[in-house]
């Protein structure tokens, strides 16, 4: 029987900013339609947003805490190049917040957008190490 082969955090990292990067885009392309008036795209918008999926954000965040922790109980290993780039993925992963949940006028929208945009630029920026390299 084959193996399943499991995912890169570096793969799941990079699906997880191109779905903050399409809802962005949806938003994006929802304040440009002219025919919608404010309050449709506000609207709409909250529709947008109740599709950002951010379950695997958090996965990774609890992974990377974790590995760091675990690092971080044993000297030798805390003084490594290894633990400093698991540290400092751990750090990025856990200052990307995504709060906009709902949005009550146009302006928030494109806060929304922005908002979104930075968390996969974070993410993308993110390196994830091998375990054993």
């Amino acid at each position: 029987m084959a193996r399943k082969k499991s995912n890169s955090r570096a793969s799941r990292a990079s699906r997880a900013a191109q779905g903050f990067r399409d809802v962005a885009s949806r938003l994006s392309d929802l304040l440009g339609e002219e025919e919608k008036t404010d309050a449709g795209k506000v609207d709409e918008a909250n529709g947008i947003l109740g599709d950002i999926d951010i379950s695997e954000l958090e996965n990774l965040k609890e992974e990377m805490a974790s590995w760091r922790d675990s690092m971080s109980d044993h000297p030798g290993l805390a003084a490594t190049s290894k633990f400093e780039t698991v540290s400092s993925t751990a750090d990025t992963l856990e200052s990307i917040d995504i709060s906009t949940t709902s949005v009550s006028d146009k302006d928030e929208i494109q806060s929304a957008i922005d908002e979104l945009e930075s968390a996969a630029d974070e993410l993308e920026g993110c390196e994830f190490p091998g375990m054993f390299g």
